[in-house]
This record gives structure tokens, sequence and C-alpha cells, in this order.
């Protein structure tokens, strides 16, 4: 899917550029929901991993849940922007938000994940 997210830290968010290939989309002419669906995983955990999960460096992570609400559809080479954000820690949860915007600038997908640490 070629999402490199960075870490933007006046905003304590994650955020990349985005134009998705034309395989995406496998014969429509918008990106499959399924590709919307990992877009926004990886935004959470790329999220977790440069703003939280540094602190617990020798644990493993799993998706617990992923929810997502999707609004609209992506045409394979617009400019998308990707973000993601930590939201809270609770134990060994920790809890994640993540978004894919138009090239307009108007939100597609939001995302909210759980994820779970090892014992």
């Amino acid at each position: 899917m070629r999402i490199f997210p960075g870490l933007i830290e006046a905003r304590s968010i994650v955020a990349a550029p985005w134009v998705p290939d034309a395989s995406l989309a496998e014969g429509s002419s918008s990106v499959r929901t399924e590709f919307l669906w990992a877009t926004l995983d990886c935004a959470g955990a790329i999220a977790l991993v440069t703003l939280v999960w540094r602190l617990f460096p020798s644990k493993y992570w799993v998706t617990g849940e992923l929810s997502a609400r999707i609004d609209g559809s992506i045409t394979p080479g617009e400019k998308c922007v990707v973000i993601g954000w930590p939201l809270q820690i609770d134990g060994r949860k920790c809890f994640a938000g993540s978004a894919v915007f138009s090239e307009s600038g108007h939100p597609v997908a939001v995302g909210r994940s759980i994820w779970f640490q090892e014992k």
C-alpha cells in the first residue's frame, strides 16, 4: 500500500501522503473497502509504535478490534492524507484513532482500534 507515516510532534500524531495505486481498485473506479480498512489499521499501529509503545520496548502487541466508518470513496491516483493518533492507555490495552482524507480534505474513512499487550 506504500504508506509511510511520520511523526508530527507538535500534534502527537503520525501522518502520511497516500496516492493509492490502481491495483487497489481491481476493476472498480474506487479503492476497495478492505484497503481502506487496512490503511486505518496501519495508521493506528504506527501512531502507537511511534508515540506509545516505545515506553514498553520488550512487549508484543496484537490487534484486538478495529471499527471503522467509511463515508466515501477514493479513486486510484487521488492524493490523500492518512493520519493516526493514540487515544488512551488502559492497563494492557492501547486505543488508537485513524483517518483517511480525500484530496479535497474530507474524511473518507475513520477508525478506532484496540491493541492488547502480551502478558
